[in-house]
């Protein structure tokens, strides 16, 4: 009885620690079907409608970090670090799969609010709390850099899991 109930209170305690670790941290996020990282396109990044899009890891590019901010119980506004913009759904295309993922100015709203999900370890699904669809690479370009991000109902599939990393 003392056991299971050590061992009860420690999953407690990791399912706690998992979703309060990423609040006001910097982290990077990589897809794990590709290894490429959440990259906001440059070329567009001081405005709204930012591409978000798959691009090879480059470790000192603030346009591949993103600034957690926690809004509710395992959910939050994803920053990118580089233009302060937050990642957004778009709301024209929200109700289907295959929703375009932009940076857009922080209005906090459910389109800019994302719940993580942990798969294992640091592998969590990212869920966009307005529509309960999945953060997703585009499975028919994931080798390559630009690779599409968009939301699709969730598969389970490694292009909708991604690793996150504190700096």
């Amino acid at each position: 009885m003392k056991i299971s109930g050590i061992i009860m209170m420690a999953l407690v305690a990791w399912s706690l620690s998992a979703t309060a670790q990423f609040h006001e941290r910097i982290c990077r996020i990589e897809n794990v079907q590709s290894g490429r990282s959440l990259d906001a396109q440059t070329q567009s990044i001081n405005r709204n409608g930012t591409v978000v899009q798959l691009w090879d890891r480059h470790e000192n590019e603030n346009n591949q970090k993103w600034r957690f901010k926690q809004v509710g119980p395992d959910v939050y506004i994803i920053e990118n670090v580089q233009s302060g913009r937050a990642l957004d759904a778009d709301e024209h295309g929200i109700k289907g799969d295959g929703t375009r993922v932009q940076l857009y100015d922080k209005v906090g709203g459910k389109n800019q609010q994302w719940r993580l999900e942990r798969v294992e370890g640091d592998i969590f699904k990212i869920i966009c709390v307005q529509n309960n669809r999945a953060l997703d690479a585009q499975e028919q370009s994931i080798r390559n850099n630009g690779t599409k991000v968009q939301l699709w109902d969730a598969t389970g599939r490694d292009n909708q899991k991604w690793r996150i990393m504190g700096n």
